[in-house]
Parts: C-alpha cells; structure tokens; sequence
C-alpha cells in the first residue's frame, strides 16, 4: 500500500491520547511555544486512553485532584476528596487537551495506528495507518514520544468448557445479571474485582455473590493516606513516605516482608494472608462492605468450569471442586495489565536519544502519568539518555515472580524519585499536580522531603541492591541501560 508523506516536520510526535500521552505533550509544551507543532496519534476516537473504554462503575483510585495533566486543574469543581467517574475523567481529558492546544499547534490524528518508526542522527520518521481506510501516512519528527504504556483494552469473557454458566466481564454488568438471581462468581483478587463486588453489593442486595481470589490482593488504606478536612495537618502518611516505608522493607528477596509491613501499617485485605500488592487502594467501608455482601471468598486459581450434574462446577488449581447452580454468572475480573502476553521489548530510552518509549518491557516509572511527565522532560533537557534511571521489565516479572512487584515497584520508585530530584529543577517538581503528596499541606511535605534529601545516598544504595538481588535471583534484566550507564560515565 501506498504511503503518503506530511510534508510538515513535527517538533515532537506523541503515539498515545491517555494519560501517559497527554502528559507528554504537557512537558513538551514546557519547551515549545504556539508555532512549533506536536503530532498525537491515538487508535482511540477521542482522548483518554482506557478510560474511554473501561467499566461503567470504575472511580478513581485517589482524589480527583491528582489525576490530571500537568499543572491543568480539574474545569468542574468537586469535593477535593472526591472519587471521580469515569464519565468525569473523560471530561477532564478533552479540557486537557482543548488547553494544551492553545500552548502548541496540536495536530491529532484520532482513529490511527501506529505501525513503525526509523530513527535517524536528526530526526524520526514515524508510520502509522488511519483505522477506517487503512491509508498509510508517513511524517518526520524531531522526538518521538511511545506512550503506549500499559496498552489496557477492554477484558474478554473466560473461555469456559461448560455451557451451563454464563462467562461475561465487569463491562457487561450494566444489564444481564440483572435477568434473574443466579449465583454470580467474580473471578480476579484486584481492584476490578472490588469494584465489581461493591457495585453488585448495592445493586443487589442479599444476592449470592461469591469471590474467587487467588492469593489476595492487599490494598493501601485510602482513608490513611489521603484524610479529609482538617485532619490532613495532623493525620495521615504522605504517600512518598508508604513507599519508603515498603521499599526499605524489601531487598530482593523477600516480598512477603514488604507485605506484612503494609498490614502493621493498616493496608486492607478481604482474606488473611493475600500474597500481592499491585499499587491499589480502598477504603475501611469499601472492604467491610464487601465481606459482609459476599457469600464466600475462596482463595485459589479458578481453571474451568465443568458440567456436573445438573449444574456445572467450578475446578481450582488446587482444591476440590465447588458444584454451581445451571445459569451462574462468571465475571471476569482477572486485571488488565499485560492480559495479552508479552509484547515487544523495547528500551525506554533508544540508542540515538531521540525515541522515548514508555511501555511494559522497560519500566522506569510504572505509573503512565508520571512517566509521560517526567521522562519527557528529561528527554527535552538532553538528559533521557544520561541518567542511569533503574528499569524493570514489568511483563516479564508479572509472569515470572509477581509477588515481587508492589515491593519492586516501590524500591524502584524511590530509587529513581531520587534520581529526578537531582536531575530536574524544583520547578518541574513543583508544577507537577500529579504529586499525591501535595493532598497535605507543604507543613506536613516538608519533612518527607528533606528526610529524603538527607538520606539520599543511603536509600538510593539500599534501593539498588534490593533491586539488584531481584535481577540475579529472577535472571530479569533489571538496572540502568547499558547505553545510558555508557553516557553517565562518559
């Protein structure tokens, strides 16, 4: 098929309308000004990543404030505490990009897909195809920003042997469960799985609903990290300051330790001993609510459901097997990261500087916001390369040793937070609404931030030796980049 070149040259191209990608033209715009112009491609219609898709009932992990992009606040006015809706956030993305195309000449291409780049001395040709027709479109950029991230799309039902059972997903329960009071079974320990026994909690209430969880998911406490009103002076722990508190629990070998500090400190589980911790949060209400709504929780690997009788039954990776009723509903609450298996690995930083990829093989920040932001602006200062940032490739540990990544994760976010703060300017730091410490009031960040200031040195080294345990032990390819260890010695 035929390509068809745009004869302009982009000063960037941003692959990417989500949160991640959003927060990278952000950046850019730091550094560009109203005539210089900024390609977004997204196969998406419109702004928003998986949140143009997701479940109708999903809110926010956190207060709405610090779910944003840059230094855009929110245009509706909340509560601070508020937990915002899916059709909230939407709205608040098409603000952030009406307002981010007023500080550069914004050129999007919704509806189109990204298919390749080539990377030259001084530029990057980017091709990429529109979704309806298949044209081919081929255009040079000076940066090229991949802010995939995650890559969520929307779950699928489970492929079950019984076709006595109805399989769907958390998408779908706007209205068939609703056709009659079988047993509904969800499937998954995460934070879909919550949301999914909360909604039906309340939209029906004394339903058998039952949990199948896995080994547990433990969650942050919402109501300790994030205290409303005035108790944001005196109470509550800043979120920097939890994750110091797991990665100092953790070198590398020891995840389960890391997990039973989490639960000294008052993170919430709906089992005993869950064994993961993905970043999540909850509230106190939220998990009473659901062990009181639910009729059972059992904790172990749903494999199939098979016919039994005159019913079907559920098959466990390791217990017996549990008969259901004709007609159960089986809700696939398995989680959206990495569903797909494993995608291309791709280096965060390319070889030439010029390509920015922030994606599941080489995490260097595993939240897409910050990420799009930060990154972005280390790669408009000439630094994306230089700075010996600790990546880990998610996808990989997600399969190979999963119980490490909550504990990974932080030690990994403390390491290279510490890294960014000597590397960036306060201002970057400053203007960055997506800083879930700036919930308190800067009395209450003060102290955090000179704790790590004045420690820096001994938390960056007990942060790498974990994380350099974790790559020996697991045989994953975790530290800086050879490349980029090239230039910072250099």
């Amino acid at each position: 098929m035929a390509t068809t070149d745009i004869s302009v040259e982009y000063d960037a191209c941003v692959i990417g309308a989500g949160v991640a990608g959003l927060n990278a033209v952000h950046s850019a715009t730091c550094y560009l000004g109203p005539s210089d112009r900024i390609a977004l491609v997204d196969v998406r219609d419109g702004p928003g990543g998986m949140w143009r898709d997701t479940y109708d009932f999903v809110r926010l992990h956190q207060p709405h404030p610090m779910f944003t992009v840059g230094d855009i606040p929110w245009r509706r006015k909340f509560p601070p505490e508020h937990l915002a809706s899916r059709p909230e956030v939407q709205e608040q993305f098409e603000h952030c990009l009406s307002e981010l195309g007023k500080r550069v000449t914004l050129d999007t291409r919704f509806g189109h897909r990204y298919l390749s780049h080539d990377e030259q001395a001084d530029h990057v040709t980017v091709t990429f195809e529109r979704i309806e027709d298949g044209t081919r479109f081929e255009l040079r950029a000076k940066r090229l920003v991949k802010a995939i991230s995650y890559d969520v799309q929307p779950a699928q039902p489970l492929a079950l042997s019984s076709d006595r059972v109805r399989s769907l997903t958390a998408h779908d329960l706007s209205g068939d469960p609703g056709k009659d009071d079988a047993p509904v079974v969800i499937v998954g320990g995460g934070k879909t799985a919550m949301d999914t026994a909360n909604h039906l909690i309340q939209r029906f209430p004394g339903r058998d609903i039952r949990m199948v969880i896995g080994d547990g998911v433990i969650f942050a406490n919402r109501d300790l990290l994030y205290p409303v009103g005035r108790r944001r002076w005196t109470r509550g722990t800043l979120p920097s300051a939890s994750f110091l508190m797991i990665a100092r629990a953790y070198d590398g070998t020891n995840p389960a330790n890391a997990i039973d500090r989490l639960r000294e400190w008052g993170a919430l589980a709906i089992n005993d001993r869950p064994r993961q911790f993905q970043f999540g949060m909850i509230s106190p209400a939220e998990v009473e609510a659901i062990k009181q709504g639910v009729s059972s929780v059992t904790e172990d690997h749903l494999v199939d459901v098979v016919d039994h009788g005159d019913g079907a039954a559920l098959r466990f990776r390791d217990g017996p097997q549990v008969p259901v009723p004709a007609g159960t509903w089986i809700v696939n609450c398995t989680g959206y990261i990495f569903r797909n298996g494993p995608g291309p690995v791709e280096p965060y930083v390319s070889i030439g500087g010029r390509v920015l990829s922030i994606n599941g093989s080489s995490i260097v920040i595993f939240l897409g916001s910050f990420a799009g932001y930060f990154l972005t602006h280390l790669m408009f200062r000439d630094l994306l390369d230089k700075v010996p940032l600790y990546q880990i490739p998610l996808d990989e540990l997600s399969r190979e040793a999963k119980e490490n990544l909550g504990a990974a994760g932080s030690a990994q976010a403390v390491l290279n937070q510490l890294l960014l703060l000597k590397a960036l300017p306060t201002r970057v730091f400053q203007d960055c609404r997506l800083d879930y410490n700036q919930w308190y009031p800067l009395p209450r960040q003060l102290p955090i931030v000179a704790r790590q200031v004045i420690n820096s040195r001994r938390y960056q080294a007990h942060c790498r030796e974990a994380l350099d345990e974790l790559g020996r032990r697991t045989g994953l390819d975790i530290g800086p980049l050879a490349h980029v260890v090239a230039r910072s010695s250099a």
